[in-house]
């Protein structure tokens, strides 16, 4: 007698098991597992970020992740994610928590955070002052992020390309904001006539 089966969407998992699928859905080479569990943690990464699990992904994971172009969240969240992620790979190997330790934690995951998005006061508040660029680095990006004329050899091989599905998020919004803003003026409007109609109204039911 066949059993009934309870199928589980991925949404019904806890953020922070998210790892451990992503590491038996690649060990059992499942690749659709793999592939829903980051479309799960893309599409709720800034609750992701705050997880231990998150803290605890390999490199090679974090690359993964924070290299999608559809991750959904904003830059300087991604940054500062990223760092919190090399702060805690270095406490858990006993070093000292550096700009350089975090940086060699980082490795080429640093190339996945697409720092010329940000504006320049996160760019000093948040980069400049991990200390995790190097001098050349922070120079570069400083003269991309104030200068007119825009050289790209500043950008020092960070990518300044938008991420797909924030771009679509923030049109949503916007559009969203008017038709809020439309909504409201209606109501006001029609709330105003009504309260001009009302003395009519009752000097006709008198």
């Amino acid at each position: 007698m066949a059993k009934n089966v309870n199928v589980v969407d991925i949404t019904d998992i806890e953020y922070d098991c998210f790892k451990s699928m992503l590491r038996w859905g690649r060990h059992l080479g499942l690749s659709s597992l793999t592939e829903k569990t980051l479309d799960f943690i893309l599409e709720n990464a800034d609750d992701v970020f705050k997880t231990e699990g998150f803290l605890k992904l390999s490199n090679d994971n974090l690359h993964t992740f924070l290299s999608r172009d559809d991750i959904c969240a904003f830059e300087e969240e991604i940054i500062t994610a990223a760092i919190l992620w090399a702060k805690h790979h270095c406490n858990d190997n006993k070093e000292d928590t550096n700009g350089q330790t975090m940086r060699q934690a980082l490795g080429p995951v640093i190339y996945t955070l697409r720092i010329p998005l940000l504006s320049l006061r996160k760019y000093t508040d948040i980069l400049v002052k991990s200390t995790i660029l190097s001098e050349d680095e922070e120079l570069g990006l400083y003269k991309y992020f104030t200068m007119s004329n825009k050289n790209l050899e500043d950008l020092c091989g960070f990518d300044k390309s938008p991420r797909s599905r924030l771009s679509l998020f923030i049109k949503v919004n916007d559009i969203l904001k008017k038709k809020k803003a439309e909504h409201m003026h209606v109501l006001n409007f029609s709330h105003k006539d009504i309260s001009r109609l009302q003395p009519k109204y009752v000097m006709q039911t008198l």
